[in-house]
């Protein structure tokens, strides 16, 4: 038997004989419980600690959420021909990007963020004015490197 928070299921018949125990690493089903908020008596699934009204109230949750909702604000405002904030979402994802990977393409980032290469060409000319990237076309694309700062 495994020990700690595995457990031991039985393999689907085409696999084994009837009764066989085989070890997994997947962890244990445990059946629900009452959500541990002070005062809530909701019961979760799954041993979740925690109902979803509750999760949602979490100050990570709502960063997460905040950030979404922001994302798609800005791509909307994109979308209909709105200006590029720097400090957005988008932007800010790009940049991170270009000094990751050392170089970016509009096709890629297009297909990455479900977008219009023009939008994306738009973000991309945006930061080299603000002097963040270098710019480059290559083929039908543009490049974007990341600006070699002095240390």
């Amino acid at each position: 038997m495994a020990n700690g928070p595995y457990t031991t299921y039985c393999a689907p018949r085409a696999f084994t004989r009837p009764g066989d125990a085989v070890e997994t690493n997947q962890p244990r089903r445990t059946k629900g419980g009452e959500c541990h908020a002070e005062g809530c008596v909701v019961r979760t699934r799954e041993g979740k600690p925690f109902c979803p009204a509750h999760v949602a109230r979490m100050d990570y949750v709502r960063q997460v959420i905040e950030r979404v909702q922001s994302f798609e604000e800005e791509m909307k405002k994109l979308q209909r021909g709105g200006g590029v904030r720097l400090n957005g979402v988008l932007a800010q994802d790009i940049l991170g990007l270009v000094e990751a990977r050392g170089v970016l393409y509009t096709v890629h980032i297009a297909n990455e963020y479900k977008l219009d290469a023009t939008v994306v060409a738009k973000v991309f000319r945006a930061l080299e004015k603000a002097g963040f990237v270098t710019l480059r076309r290559e083929g039908p694309c543009l490049a974007a490197f990341p600006v070699k700062r002095a240390s």
